[in-house]
Protein backbone atom coordinates (compact mmCIF):
# COMPACT_ATOMS: atom_id res chain seq x y z
CA UNK A 1 0.00 0.00 0.00
CA UNK A 2 1.38 3.33 -0.92
CA UNK A 3 2.60 6.17 1.83
CA UNK A 4 -0.55 8.43 1.15
CA UNK A 5 -2.94 5.69 1.65
CA UNK A 6 -1.49 4.86 5.03
CA UNK A 7 -1.88 8.47 5.68
CA UNK A 8 -5.31 8.26 6.58
CA UNK A 9 -6.02 4.98 8.54
CA UNK A 10 -8.62 5.03 11.00
CA UNK A 11 -7.63 4.87 14.46
CA UNK A 12 -11.08 3.55 15.33
CA UNK A 13 -10.77 0.37 13.01
CA UNK A 14 -7.52 0.17 11.22
CA UNK A 15 -9.40 0.64 8.06
CA UNK A 16 -7.29 2.61 4.91
CA UNK A 17 -8.66 4.96 2.82
CA UNK A 18 -7.24 6.58 0.00
CA UNK A 19 -8.36 10.18 0.74
CA UNK A 20 -9.21 12.32 3.81
CA UNK A 21 -12.72 12.92 2.46
CA UNK A 22 -13.49 9.24 2.51
CA UNK A 23 -11.77 8.96 6.01
CA UNK A 24 -14.10 11.63 7.26
CA UNK A 25 -17.47 10.23 5.59
CA UNK A 26 -16.92 6.38 7.44
CA UNK A 27 -15.75 8.26 11.06
CA UNK A 28 -18.83 10.09 10.82
CA UNK A 29 -21.20 7.04 9.29
CA UNK A 30 -19.69 4.52 11.22
CA UNK A 31 -18.44 5.61 14.11
CA UNK A 32 -20.78 7.96 14.57
CA UNK A 33 -18.61 11.25 15.53
CA UNK A 34 -20.68 14.31 15.03
CA UNK A 35 -17.74 16.09 13.41
CA UNK A 36 -14.45 15.00 11.47
CA UNK A 37 -13.13 17.82 13.90
CA UNK A 38 -13.94 16.07 16.56
CA UNK A 39 -12.96 12.54 15.51
CA UNK A 40 -9.21 14.39 15.07
CA UNK A 41 -9.58 16.25 18.60
CA UNK A 42 -10.31 12.94 20.28
CA UNK A 43 -6.77 10.76 18.93
CA UNK A 44 -5.07 14.34 19.27
CA UNK A 45 -4.37 14.78 15.14
CA UNK A 46 -5.11 18.28 15.83
CA UNK A 47 -4.97 20.65 19.01
CA UNK A 48 -7.82 21.95 20.50
CA UNK A 49 -8.60 26.04 20.79
CA UNK A 50 -8.09 25.56 24.72
CA UNK A 51 -4.57 23.45 23.92
CA UNK A 52 -3.58 26.05 21.33
CA UNK A 53 -4.20 29.30 24.24
CA UNK A 54 -2.33 27.55 26.51
CA UNK A 55 0.79 27.45 24.15
CA UNK A 56 0.57 30.83 23.68
CA UNK A 57 -1.12 30.47 20.25
CA UNK A 58 -1.71 34.06 18.42
CA UNK A 59 -5.73 34.54 17.92
CA UNK A 60 -7.07 36.34 14.40
CA UNK A 61 -8.93 39.42 15.40
CA UNK A 62 -10.96 39.46 12.23
CA UNK A 63 -12.77 35.56 13.38
CA UNK A 64 -11.05 34.51 16.57
CA UNK A 65 -9.06 31.71 15.12
CA UNK A 66 -5.96 30.44 17.11
CA UNK A 67 -3.02 29.21 16.26
CA UNK A 68 0.79 29.54 16.09
CA UNK A 69 1.17 31.65 12.75
CA UNK A 70 -2.10 32.97 10.91
CA UNK A 71 -0.30 33.71 7.73
CA UNK A 72 -2.07 31.10 5.43
CA UNK A 73 -5.27 31.48 7.55
CA UNK A 74 -4.81 35.52 6.72
CA UNK A 75 -4.15 35.09 3.17
CA UNK A 76 -6.39 32.14 2.32
CA UNK A 77 -9.51 32.81 4.31
CA UNK A 78 -9.93 36.50 4.66
CA UNK A 79 -8.20 37.38 1.10
CA UNK A 80 -6.05 40.10 2.09
CA UNK A 81 -2.14 40.47 2.72
CA UNK A 82 -0.37 39.57 5.95
CA UNK A 83 1.12 44.02 5.85
CA UNK A 84 -2.74 45.06 4.94
CA UNK A 85 -3.68 43.11 8.51
CA UNK A 86 -0.81 44.14 10.54
CA UNK A 87 -1.01 48.09 9.69
CA UNK A 88 -4.77 47.83 10.23
CA UNK A 89 -4.95 45.95 13.43
CA UNK A 90 -1.20 46.75 14.76
CA UNK A 91 -1.47 43.12 15.90
CA UNK A 92 1.43 40.11 15.81
CA UNK A 93 0.58 37.04 13.36
CA UNK A 94 3.13 34.90 15.16
CA UNK A 95 3.15 33.62 18.71
CA UNK A 96 6.72 33.50 20.81
CA UNK A 97 6.53 30.12 20.50
CA UNK A 98 6.69 29.43 16.81
CA UNK A 99 9.31 32.61 16.42
CA UNK A 100 11.98 30.37 18.97
CA UNK A 101 10.99 27.15 17.21
CA UNK A 102 12.11 28.77 13.60
CA UNK A 103 15.25 30.59 14.96
CA UNK A 104 15.71 27.39 16.32
CA UNK A 105 15.76 25.30 13.41
CA UNK A 106 18.32 27.09 11.83
CA UNK A 107 20.60 28.40 14.72
CA UNK A 108 24.82 27.61 15.12
CA UNK A 109 25.38 24.48 12.51
CA UNK A 110 22.11 24.09 11.52
CA UNK A 111 22.22 26.88 9.40
CA UNK A 112 23.13 26.25 5.49
CA UNK A 113 25.83 28.62 5.40
CA UNK A 114 27.07 28.01 8.92
CA UNK A 115 30.93 29.17 9.57
CA UNK A 116 31.32 29.94 5.63
CA UNK A 117 33.75 32.09 5.87
CA UNK A 118 32.60 34.38 2.73
CA UNK A 119 32.43 32.18 0.42
CA UNK A 120 28.70 31.97 0.45
CA UNK A 121 28.71 35.80 0.00
CA UNK A 122 28.40 38.10 -3.05
CA UNK A 123 29.91 40.75 -1.17
CA UNK A 124 33.36 38.37 -0.38
CA UNK A 125 36.22 38.17 -2.61
CA UNK A 126 36.02 34.83 -1.01
CA UNK A 127 32.60 34.20 -2.99
CA UNK A 128 32.62 30.61 -4.43
CA UNK A 129 31.01 31.35 -7.71
CA UNK A 130 33.18 35.00 -8.51
CA UNK A 131 34.65 33.64 -11.47
CA UNK A 132 31.33 32.48 -13.20
CA UNK A 133 28.99 35.63 -13.06
CA UNK A 134 29.10 39.12 -13.02
CA UNK A 135 30.05 40.07 -9.47
CA UNK A 136 27.91 43.84 -9.79
CA UNK A 137 25.04 42.19 -11.28
CA UNK A 138 24.81 39.94 -8.67
CA UNK A 139 25.12 42.15 -5.91
CA UNK A 140 21.96 44.59 -7.33
CA UNK A 141 20.11 41.31 -7.81
CA UNK A 142 20.84 40.62 -4.12
CA UNK A 143 19.57 43.86 -3.36
CA UNK A 144 16.44 43.80 -5.33
CA UNK A 145 15.78 40.79 -4.03
CA UNK A 146 16.25 41.88 -0.25
CA UNK A 147 13.76 44.58 -1.21
CA UNK A 148 11.19 42.85 -2.81
CA UNK A 149 11.15 40.05 0.15
CA UNK A 150 11.81 43.02 2.87
CA UNK A 151 14.78 42.58 4.43
CA UNK A 152 15.65 45.80 4.60
CA UNK A 153 15.91 46.48 8.81
CA UNK A 154 15.26 50.66 7.88
CA UNK A 155 11.30 49.50 6.46
CA UNK A 156 8.20 48.28 8.51
CA UNK A 157 7.70 45.58 6.63
CA UNK A 158 11.31 44.08 7.70
CA UNK A 159 9.84 44.23 11.15
CA UNK A 160 6.23 43.38 10.56
CA UNK A 161 7.33 40.19 8.48
CA UNK A 162 9.38 39.31 11.88
CA UNK A 163 5.65 39.09 13.74
CA UNK A 164 6.28 42.26 15.42
CA UNK A 165 2.80 44.42 16.11
CA UNK A 166 2.51 47.53 14.37
CA UNK A 167 3.67 50.09 17.10
CA UNK A 168 6.41 47.31 17.91
CA UNK A 169 7.54 47.58 14.27
CA UNK A 170 7.67 51.28 14.59
CA UNK A 171 9.75 51.64 17.37
CA UNK A 172 12.31 48.89 16.00
CA UNK A 173 12.64 50.81 12.76
CA UNK A 174 12.87 53.92 14.71
CA UNK A 175 16.14 52.41 16.61
CA UNK A 176 17.22 51.28 13.54
CA UNK A 177 16.75 54.83 11.43
CA UNK A 178 18.26 56.46 14.80
CA UNK A 179 21.47 55.59 12.76
CA UNK A 180 20.70 58.59 10.50
CA UNK A 181 19.96 61.79 12.61
CA UNK A 182 20.06 65.32 11.93
CA UNK A 183 22.70 66.03 14.66
CA UNK A 184 25.01 62.87 12.95
CA UNK A 185 24.66 64.04 9.32
CA UNK A 186 25.61 68.18 11.06
CA UNK A 187 28.94 66.26 12.63
CA UNK A 188 29.89 64.65 9.53
CA UNK A 189 29.13 67.32 6.56
CA UNK A 190 28.97 70.38 8.40
CA UNK A 191 25.37 72.46 9.19
CA UNK A 192 24.23 73.70 5.76
CA UNK A 193 25.81 70.76 3.64
CA UNK A 194 24.50 68.34 6.52
CA UNK A 195 20.89 70.16 7.11
CA UNK A 196 20.53 69.70 3.47
CA UNK A 197 21.53 66.13 3.38
CA UNK A 198 19.14 65.49 6.16
CA UNK A 199 16.34 66.96 4.45
CA UNK A 200 16.55 65.08 1.38
CA UNK A 201 16.10 62.00 2.93
CA UNK A 202 13.12 62.93 4.95
CA UNK A 203 11.15 64.02 1.90
CA UNK A 204 12.91 60.67 0.21
CA UNK A 205 11.02 58.84 3.05
CA UNK A 206 7.81 60.15 2.94
CA UNK A 207 7.29 59.47 -0.65
CA UNK A 208 8.02 56.56 -0.14
CA UNK A 209 5.62 55.85 2.62
CA UNK A 210 2.86 58.00 0.84
CA UNK A 211 3.15 55.20 -2.18
CA UNK A 212 2.81 52.63 0.92
CA UNK A 213 -0.66 53.96 1.58
CA UNK A 214 -2.00 53.63 -1.95
CA UNK A 215 -5.46 52.01 -2.26
CA UNK A 216 -6.37 52.20 1.52
CA UNK A 217 -9.11 53.83 1.44
CA UNK A 218 -12.61 52.82 0.36
CA UNK A 219 -15.02 54.20 -2.62
CA UNK A 220 -18.21 54.67 -0.06
CA UNK A 221 -15.94 57.17 2.22
CA UNK A 222 -15.25 59.27 -0.85
CA UNK A 223 -18.10 59.38 -2.25
CA UNK A 224 -18.87 61.08 1.37
CA UNK A 225 -16.21 63.55 1.59
CA UNK A 226 -17.29 64.54 -1.98
CA UNK A 227 -20.43 65.43 -0.91
CA UNK A 228 -19.33 67.83 2.15
CA UNK A 229 -16.27 69.23 0.14
CA UNK A 230 -19.10 70.61 -2.42
CA UNK A 231 -21.35 71.83 0.06
CA UNK A 232 -18.17 74.12 2.15
CA UNK A 233 -16.78 77.68 1.02
CA UNK A 234 -13.73 77.39 2.62
CA UNK A 235 -12.20 74.36 0.60
CA UNK A 236 -8.35 75.43 1.11
CA UNK A 237 -7.75 73.45 4.36
CA UNK A 238 -9.29 70.20 3.42
CA UNK A 239 -7.66 66.99 2.80
CA UNK A 240 -8.89 63.30 2.56
CA UNK A 241 -7.38 60.57 -0.12
CA UNK A 242 -8.86 61.65 -3.64
CA UNK A 243 -8.46 65.66 -3.41
CA UNK A 244 -4.83 66.30 -4.43
CA UNK A 245 -2.40 69.06 -3.58
CA UNK A 246 -3.84 71.52 -5.53
CA UNK A 247 -7.32 70.72 -4.70
CA UNK A 248 -8.41 68.34 -7.70
CA UNK A 249 -9.73 65.32 -7.87
CA UNK A 250 -7.52 62.28 -8.25
CA UNK A 251 -9.18 58.84 -8.97
CA UNK A 252 -5.79 56.97 -9.42
CA UNK A 253 -5.68 55.39 -6.36
CA UNK A 254 -2.92 57.67 -4.80
CA UNK A 255 -4.22 58.16 -0.90
CA UNK A 256 -3.73 62.56 -0.38
CA UNK A 257 -4.80 62.13 3.56
CA UNK A 258 -2.70 64.68 5.43
CA UNK A 259 -0.03 63.41 7.52
CA UNK A 260 -0.43 65.17 11.10
CA UNK A 261 3.01 64.36 12.58
CA UNK A 262 2.49 64.71 16.91
CA UNK A 263 5.17 63.75 19.33
CA UNK A 264 6.89 60.88 18.11
CA UNK A 265 3.50 59.54 16.06
CA UNK A 266 1.66 59.91 12.79
CA UNK A 267 -1.75 60.24 12.09
CA UNK A 268 -4.00 59.91 8.70
CA UNK A 269 -7.14 61.05 9.16
CA UNK A 270 -9.73 60.55 6.64
CA UNK A 271 -10.99 63.90 6.30
CA UNK A 272 -9.28 66.89 7.98
CA UNK A 273 -9.63 70.39 8.43
CA UNK A 274 -6.42 71.66 8.86
CA UNK A 275 -7.83 75.75 9.88
CA UNK A 276 -10.20 73.91 12.31
CA UNK A 277 -8.33 71.07 13.84
CA UNK A 278 -11.37 68.74 13.03
CA UNK A 279 -11.21 65.15 11.55
CA UNK A 280 -14.37 63.26 10.62
CA UNK A 281 -13.20 59.24 10.20
CA UNK A 282 -15.68 57.11 8.00
CA UNK A 283 -16.00 53.70 9.90
CA UNK A 284 -16.44 50.67 6.99
CA UNK A 285 -18.54 47.87 7.97
CA UNK A 286 -15.77 46.24 6.89
CA UNK A 287 -12.90 46.87 8.99
CA UNK A 288 -15.15 48.18 11.95
CA UNK A 289 -18.34 46.38 11.72
CA UNK A 290 -19.36 44.58 15.09
CA UNK A 291 -18.54 41.28 13.87
CA UNK A 292 -15.03 42.22 13.56
CA UNK A 293 -13.86 44.93 15.93
CA UNK A 294 -12.48 43.24 19.08
CA UNK A 295 -12.41 44.92 22.23
CA UNK A 296 -8.41 45.44 21.66
CA UNK A 297 -9.15 47.29 18.86
CA UNK A 298 -12.09 49.53 20.25
CA UNK A 299 -9.44 50.30 22.95
CA UNK A 300 -7.08 51.39 20.29
CA UNK A 301 -9.39 53.58 18.48
CA UNK A 302 -10.31 54.98 21.53
CA UNK A 303 -7.25 55.93 22.78
CA UNK A 304 -6.24 57.10 19.16
CA UNK A 305 -9.29 59.85 19.65
CA UNK A 306 -8.12 60.88 23.03
CA UNK A 307 -4.79 61.34 22.15
CA UNK A 308 -6.14 63.48 19.47
CA UNK A 309 -8.25 65.74 21.64
CA UNK A 310 -5.13 66.09 24.00
CA UNK A 311 -3.83 67.91 21.24
CA UNK A 312 -6.06 69.99 20.42
CA UNK A 313 -8.37 68.14 17.76
CA UNK A 314 -12.15 67.30 17.37
CA UNK A 315 -12.86 63.82 16.01
CA UNK A 316 -15.96 62.88 14.73
CA UNK A 317 -16.71 58.80 13.92
CA UNK A 318 -19.02 57.84 10.56
CA UNK A 319 -20.52 54.67 10.58
CA UNK A 320 -20.69 53.08 7.14
CA UNK A 321 -24.37 52.10 8.08
CA UNK A 322 -25.23 54.92 8.78
CA UNK A 323 -24.40 56.93 5.50
CA UNK A 324 -25.98 54.12 3.31
CA UNK A 325 -29.66 54.19 5.41
CA UNK A 326 -29.96 58.30 5.51
CA UNK A 327 -26.86 59.66 3.52
CA UNK A 328 -28.56 63.12 3.87
CA UNK A 329 -28.68 63.29 7.50
CA UNK A 330 -24.94 62.50 7.30
CA UNK A 331 -24.16 64.83 5.64
CA UNK A 332 -25.75 67.17 7.43
CA UNK A 333 -24.30 66.17 10.70
CA UNK A 334 -20.54 66.11 9.48
CA UNK A 335 -21.34 69.98 7.98
CA UNK A 336 -22.60 70.56 11.34
CA UNK A 337 -19.46 69.42 12.55
CA UNK A 338 -17.74 71.25 10.75
CA UNK A 339 -19.51 74.36 11.67
CA UNK A 340 -20.66 74.87 8.22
Amino acid sequence: MSTLKKKFKCLECDLQFISGNDLSRHVTKVHEYSTYTEYKIKHKLIKTENDLIKEGAVSCIICGKYAHDLTSHIIRGHKISVDEYKIKYSKTIRSVKYLLEQSERIKGNKNPAYDHGGKFSPFSKKFIYADKINRDSLILQVKETIKKNHKNCCTLEYWLSKGYTESEAKHKRSERQRTFTLEKCIQKHGKEKGTKIWVERQEKWLKKLNKSFAGRFSKISQKLFWEIYSKLKDKDSIYFAELDENKNPDYSGKNHEFKIKLKHRMVLPDFYDEKTKKIIEFDGTYWHGEHIIRNSNKEREENRDKFLLSEGYNVLHIKEEDYRQNPDNVVKICLEFLNV
